[in-house]
């Protein structure tokens, strides 16, 4: 284990309250009933934003019973349970979601430990727009104003690449739920390589118009099939979110206020309006928590009022939060126990002799040697390794559900084989053992661990 050291600061993730605030819940649902004690509860300010931002229908539902009350009483009771469950969340879960928990940082210390968290008010929110939201908005615009297709910056797919005599990639379309990708194929030509080549490093519309009329075609030909690389795909304009430039939102910000060219299109004013209001509601709303009653006028303000995106979606903004502590320092020794588990975890992971990853490495090897490849030509299932290392058929048309092909079995059943070892065979009988005893807790001595040796180089790839 000599190549693994620990980090100089590590993380931690924390929830919401304590385990006091749960247990001073309990015994005012105790004392005063749950009614009164979860009313009193989720009206304090921090908690009901959490609510809010964690399920804004049980707020809603919450805020109409808060004022109104519930006829039905097994209506009552589920909204009182679901309530409480929320409650004990951002008690005793630590996952971050939301308000209900976050993240922090801490040092290794050589005293004792010293864990002191700040109060729940001093929690930072980091508020985002959805990555789906804001995409859809962009192709909202696109749609509603299409003469900002002409002022825009376009770059190639990046995942094209040349096979034979055409130009393979991916695509994808949205849904209410998902993305769906496809990959696409589609013929090689002078003038498409061309366009290609040029937009890698990013190309206006009428420069792409400018090259593909050098090719003898009239300005409505160029125009047309511009176009049709657009729809199809092929081009990808800089209102595209791209996952290693930042927060989306941010990334279309720039391009819609930064873009000179937009200053000519007069129609388009209200929407670089639009960013900017919402620029500005996310600056705000970030340090600050809103009034009870407020809580959704201020986050549907990070909405688009003058668009409407294509593609509904679930949630049009993320919060994530991070809980600063007053002091974060855990002993060093805390290393060393962390090292000896890994070393028994290491001594509990036995590598399989056969699986799919050393499968395709040795195919890769074969096939590339010490070739740089890309990805996409590797894994592409008629000319890359993904159709030979998998010789079972994973067909996903419907119409192919429950046959079987090559004596293999439906897909719906697990096929997967173990290959068996000494240490699963030491777990086994600890297992068959450990069956029979009262409490059921299997006992893993240092005397059973003999036999097998760490393994720190055993690395999947």
């Amino acid at each position: 284990m000599k190549s693994y050291e620990l980090l100089s600061r590590f993380q931690y993730r924390t929830p919401l309250l304590s385990i006091d605030a749960m247990n001073e819940l309990l015994r005012a649902i105790n004392k005063e009933g749950p009614a009164p004690a979860l009313r009193a509860f989720f009206f304090q300010p921090l908690i009901a934003e959490a609510l809010y931002i964690g399920s804004g229908s049980l707020f809603e539902r919450f805020k109409v019973w808060a004022e109104f009350g519930i006829e039905d009483k097994n209506d009552e009771e589920r909204l009182l349970l679901s309530l409480l469950k929320y409650a004990i969340r951002m008690s005793a879960r630590c996952t971050p979601f939301g308000l209900f928990a976050g993240v922090g940082t801490g040092n290794w210390s050589s005293h004792e430990h010293n864990f002191v968290l700040t109060s729940p008010s001093k929690v930072c929110k980091h508020i985002s727009l959805d990555a789906d939201y804001v995409y859809n908005i962009s192709l909202t615009i696109q749609e509603q104003y299409p003469e900002i297709k002409l002022t825009l910056r376009y770059f190639s797919n990046t995942t094209l690449f040349k096979v034979g005599n055409s130009f393979r990639y991916i695509s994808y379309t949205l849904t209410a739920r998902r993305r769906i990708y496809q990959l696409q194929t589609v013929g090689w030509s002078a003038y498409l390589e061309k366009v290609i080549e040029a937009c890698r490093s990013g190309q206006t519309a009428s420069d792409i118009i400018q090259l593909l009329l050098t090719f003898e075609v009239s300005t409505e030909e160029a125009t047309s099939f511009f176009f049709q690389l657009i729809d199809n795909q092929l081009l990808v304009s800089e209102l595209e979110p791209r996952i290693g430039d930042g927060d989306y939102f941010e990334q279309a910000y720039d391009r819609m206020i930064h873009n000179p060219e937009l200053n000519t299109l007069p129609a388009l004013f209200p929407v670089r309006n639009e960013f900017a209001r919402i620029k500005e509601s996310v600056s705000s709303l970030t340090p600050n928590h809103p009034n009870f009653l407020d809580f959704p006028g201020a986050y549907d303000r990070l909405k688009f009022q003058q668009l409407t995106p294509r593609i509904p979606v679930q949630h049009h903004f993320l919060v994530n939060s991070t809980r600063p502590a007053v002091e974060a320092s855990l002993n060093s020794r805390i290393g060393s126990s962390l090292r000896k588990a890994l070393s028994l975890l290491n001594f509990l992971t036995f590598k399989s002799a056969d699986n799919t990853l050393t499968e395709f490495r040795t195919q890769f090897k074969q096939r590339y040697e010490d070739r740089a490849v890309p990805l996409l030509e590797v894994l592409d299932p008629e000319i890359g390794i993904a159709s030979h290392y998998n010789a079972v058929a994973r067909d996903e048309h419907p119409f192919l559900v429950g046959f079987n092909f090559d004596g293999t079995s439906s897909r719906s059943e697990n096929t997967d084989l173990l290959s068996w070892n000494p240490g699963y065979g030491m777990l086994l009988k600890k297992l068959i053992h450990e069956k029979t005893q009262a409490p059921y807790v299997l006992h893993i001595e240092e005397e059973d661990l003999k036999t097998f040796t760490e393994n720190w180089e055993d690395t999947p790839v």
